[in-house]
């Protein structure tokens, strides 16, 4: 699948997973797309504050998410949290709208501090539902680090890698690994990055350009 050029393989436990530079994770054993902090309905909570954000990056994150799921042929969706950002508006009502459209994919929403915002407030679709922690036989998934003796997939972080020179830098996000668990990238474009460090024990893949690389590739 084209879709996989560009992404960089990993075996974890036993499980194949491909680490994608659209922000998200593919596990082959179930056909799941892993994905976290979208903070759809963002750009309205903004202007409802007076502050002018455009909502087009949020529905380019949407487009973004409908590719991958055709593409990868998903038959799961894990989102590890913050899937939306405020209490009920316009754009909650549309992202469940395009969940239901996708009837026989599953979508598991695990909550984040964001999402109890809205948590409870509006009808599910029949192929979604919202869990605290989700947990299979070598791996939890968890909005924020927890720790655990399986190994762990989480987000809230929205790790982000600086790259550069002291007077030239940039940042850009990624994948950190560090002490069993992998913090995810933000899919939403309206998120910003938090500056991660390169400990000797962490593993950093870097997005930039469409394409991911482990961060020994600038470091050398």
């Amino acid at each position: 699948m084209s879709l996989f050029k560009n992404a960089i393989h990993k075996e974890i436990l036993g499980e194949e997973f491909y680490f994608l530079p659209q922000k998200a994770i593919f596990r082959s054993s179930d056909r799941a797309l892993l994905l976290s902090d979208l903070h759809l309905g963002k750009a309205l909570t903004f202007q409802k504050n007076g502050i002018p954000l455009s909502q087009t990056p949020e529905h380019k994150d949407l487009q973004d998410l409908e590719k991958l799921i055709k593409e990868t042929k998903a038959r799961n969706v894990y989102f590890l949290g913050d899937l939306f950002h405020s209490k009920i508006n316009t754009t909650v009502k549309e992202v469940l709208k395009f969940i239901a459209a996708f009837s026989e994919v599953n979508f598991v929403l695990v909550i984040g501090n964001h999402d109890l915002y809205s948590y409870g407030k509006y009808n599910l679709p029949s192929n979604m539902r919202e869990v605290h922690v989700w947990e299979d036989t070598n791996f939890i998934y968890n909005h924020e680090p927890i720790k655990t003796d399986k190994f762990l997939f989480c987000g809230h972080i929205h790790p982000g890698f600086v790259l550069g020179t002291k007077r030239e830098k940039i940042a850009f996000p990624c994948f950190y690994f560090v002490n069993n668990s992998c913090i995810l990238p933000s899919f939403g474009t309206l998120t910003g990055l938090h500056k991660m460090d390169k400990s000797e024990d962490a593993e950093v893949l870097v997005i930039a350009e469409n394409k991911i690389f482990l961060d020994y590739f600038f470091n050398p």
